[in-house]
């Protein structure tokens, strides 16, 4: 009786694995939504000042939705994988996109509870804009903040 080698998903499952390790997952202001639509800054710029405090106030966004997020956000990506094994056809690069996306509503939280607390806008500022909402005065920052798959190669 000869012996009979059946596969029952390894090859597609070493191919998904090959083209996970050749993906990452960009989150944050990227290039292409970084224009503002009434300013000479760009939205990657408002948020690099604001992130570091550069020439404003330290307002940081991603940092603090990274680093209060990291443990539980590393177990989100563990149990959509195990979810992604499951399924007869996995799809890894499905389970990175869905941790991406559950970092950008952290961000994007992160922005709207008013961070870490942030410092507030200055009375002039407050003058000017009306409020005293920093980081969301047009909420154009806010809406530039996405979530895409990159290949690994690619610059950021």
């Amino acid at each position: 009786m000869a012996v009979r080698d059946r596969d029952l998903g390894y090859k597609n499952l070493m191919n998904e694995i090959r083209k996970a390790h050749k993906t990452r997952v960009a989150i944050g202001v990227l290039e292409e939504t970084t224009e503002r639509d009434d300013e000479e800054l760009t939205n990657a710029e408002v948020g690099a000042f604001n992130e570091f405090g550069e020439g404003v106030p330290r307002r940081s966004f991603m940092r603090p939705a990274f680093d209060k997020n990291k443990e539980k956000n590393i177990h989100h990506l563990k149990i959509q994988i195990k979810k992604e094994l499951k399924k007869g056809d996995p799809d890894l690069n499905d389970a990175l996109m869905k941790t991406g996306r559950r970092i950008q509503g952290q961000i994007k939280s992160t922005i709207v509870a008013g961070g870490d607390p942030y410092i507030p806008n200055a009375p002039e500022t407050v003058k000017i804009k009306g409020k005293n909402t920093p980081l969301r005065d047009t909420e154009q920052l806010l809406d530039s903040i996405v979530v895409e798959k990159r290949s690994r190669y690619e610059p950021s």
